[in-house]
């Protein structure tokens, strides 16, 4: 199975950003990933490219890398699209203190609200 069909938790792609030196939470790339999954529907190599700057690199840094932000980009697509909206924020989970929660939920939200008012 490859790792685009996964599904991917906060850890992972928190992993992913480690990597690549960067200690930035995936909660303020996710709340930007809603926004431009709602608003016009980003595209996976649009997706990479907006990641890769974040995260001060110029493409991933190996396959599996561009596989796993691929990933979380194609399970936040079908979560928004499904019926039963189920989508959840990708969110530290409960082996992270409470106030790393809070406060990723907070910027992830912060983020979701700026691109849907700057567009």
């Amino acid at each position: 199975m490859s790792l685009i069909d996964e599904r991917h938790e906060f850890s992972d792609i928190a992993d992913v950003f480690l990597l690549h030196g960067s200690m930035q939470s995936p909660a303020f790339l996710d709340g930007r990933l809603c926004g431009l999954l709602a608003l016009r529907d980003i595209s996976a190599s649009a997706w990479l490219e907006e990641v890769c700057l974040s995260l001060g690199v110029e493409q991933p840094a190996d396959t599996s890398s561009g596989e796993r932000l691929l990933g979380w980009r194609k399970q936040t697509l079908e979560a928004l699209s499904a019926s039963d909206l189920n989508y959840t924020p990708l969110l530290p989970d409960e082996l992270f203190h409470w106030l790393s929660r809070r406060k990723a939920s907070r910027t992830g939200c912060k983020v979701l609200t700026k691109s849907l008012t700057t567009w």
